[in-house]
C-alpha cells in the first residue's frame, strides 16, 4: 500500500483514472490531509471516464497560465506554446473580468487536425488560430477549415 510519509506529486491524473479508488482508500484510511496533489490539463469532474470524483476529499484549484511578466522572463513568450498560452490566459482573464465564464477550450484528433481555442459565446462556438509568426501561411488556417467541415458550416471565415 501507500508508503511514502512526504505526499506524492501525479501529474496529469485524467490520463489514469483507475488510480482515483486507490488514493480514496489511501485517504480514507489514513485520514491526513496533503498526501496528494494531483494535476491535470482537463477538468477530472467532466470526464466520462472517471467514475470516483474523490468529493468531500479534494480541494480543486483553477490556475491560470503565466502573466506577462513571468512570459517576458523566459524570454521565448512571442514564441510558440507560450505565446498562445499568453493569449489563452489572456482571453480568460477578460471574461472572468466581464463575469462570464471561461469557456475555453483546445481541441486535437487523432491525427493531429487542432484549433487552439474553441470560445463558447451565447448561441454558438467561436474558433481560433494563435499564432505568433509575422507572415500568415495558407496551412495555418488548416485546422479551423477542418473543423468547419466536421461541425457542417460552409464559407465561414476562420480566424
Amino acid at each position: 500500500m501507500f508508503t511514502h510519509n512526504k505526499g506524492v506529486i501525479i501529474d496529469e491524473i485524467q490520463r489514469a483514472p483507475n488510480l482515483f479508488s486507490y488514493i480514496q482508500t489511501i485517504v480514507d484510511s489514513k485520514n491526513k490531509t496533503g498526501m496528494f496533489l494531483l494535476t491535470g490539463s482537463q477538468n477530472i469532474l467532466l470526464q466520462e471516464n472517471i467514475s470516483q470524483t474523490l468529493a468531500g476529499r479534494v480541494a480543486i484549484l483553477k490556475l491560470l497560465p503565466l502573466t506577462l511578466k513571468e512570459l517576458q522572463q523566459t524570454s521565448y513568450y512571442s514564441k510558440g506554446s507560450l505565446f498562445e498560452a499568453f493569449i489563452i490566459s489572456e482571453i480568460i482573464k477578460s471574461r472572468l473580468n466581464k463575469y462570464q465564464q471561461p469557456g475555453c477550450y483546445y481541441w486535437r484528433d487523432k491525427t493531429g487536425n487542432e484549433v487552439d481555442c474553441i470560445l463558447e459565446l451565447s448561441n454558438s462556438l467561436l474558433q481560433i488560430e494563435i499564432k505568433s509568426g509575422k507572415t500568415i501561411a495558407d496551412d495555418y488556417f488548416d485546422g479551423l477549415i477542418y473543423w468547419n467541415k466536421l461541425a457542417g458550416k460552409k464559407n465561414s471565415n476562420p480566424y
